[in-house]
């Protein structure tokens, strides 16, 4: 629940930014003697940057409903398909993997549990 809740967090957060760097209300870069190819580059990672941050949001919703079903012992493949779902690197905006993939894999490893799937409804 909390790295779901974390990343979509944090995907509000940077899609906010991004979206007023993009509009020129934030602008950090220095424009002049820039050439045209440096510019298209800068357009094109914030539109990345926007991109991730819009995937994070259904994604770590998903991951967040998971945490909140598994501490009930409900929907056994919506925890299944969160526990996955962490272990892809680079979706996730919390240090691009390095917390959900171990955390995924230790959610899928007692999700395998024989006695815990036992306890799911």
């Amino acid at each position: 629940m909390i790295l779901g809740t974390v990343d979509v967090l944090w995907g509000l957060l940077m899609l906010i930014v991004n979206g007023l760097r993009m509009s020129g209300v934030i602008d950090n870069y220095q424009t002049h003697d820039v050439s045209d190819a440096q510019e298209i580059g800068r357009h094109i990672g914030e539109i990345v940057a926007v991109v991730i941050s819009v995937a994070a949001l259904p994604v770590g919703g998903l991951s967040a409903f998971a945490g909140y079903r598994i501490r009930r012992a409900e929907a056994y493949p919506v925890a299944l398909a969160a526990a996955i779902l962490n272990m892809v690197p680079c979706y996730q905006t919390t240090c691009c993997g390095l917390v959900g993939l171990p955390l995924g894999i230790w959610a899928l490893v007692t999700l395998m549990n024989v006695d815990v799937k036992a306890t799911f409804r």
